[in-house]
């Protein structure tokens, strides 16, 4: 990206995702951060970026959770495979 056009180019393609409530686009860093729900797949994220042509080289997805006891989840977290990392199959 270049200028702020691109980033609002980017940021208007991420907003209109079913399910986003914020997107900004960081021009300096290349970075998207959004705010959605949990119906919204890594890959439509990634597939409306590409639209705008612009590329997705490598995606962090952090989750905010809730209702989580801190003690349950450092003894058992769901869905830990032992430290493994997975990575989402856009498809």
């Amino acid at each position: 990206m270049t200028c702020a056009s691109c980033v609002a180019g980017v940021e208007e393609a991420l907003a209109r995702l079913s399910g986003v409530s914020s997107a900004s686009v960081n021009l300096a860093t290349e970075t998207a951060s959004l705010r959605a729900g949990p119906e919204l797949h890594a890959c439509t994220i990634t597939g409306a970026v590409e639209q705008t042509s612009y590329n997705v080289p490598l995606q962090t997805v952090q989750f905010a959770l809730s209702g989580m006891n801190l003690c349950s989840a450092v003894a058992n977290p769901q869905g830990s495979d032992s430290g493994s990392t997975k990575k989402a199959e856009c498809g």
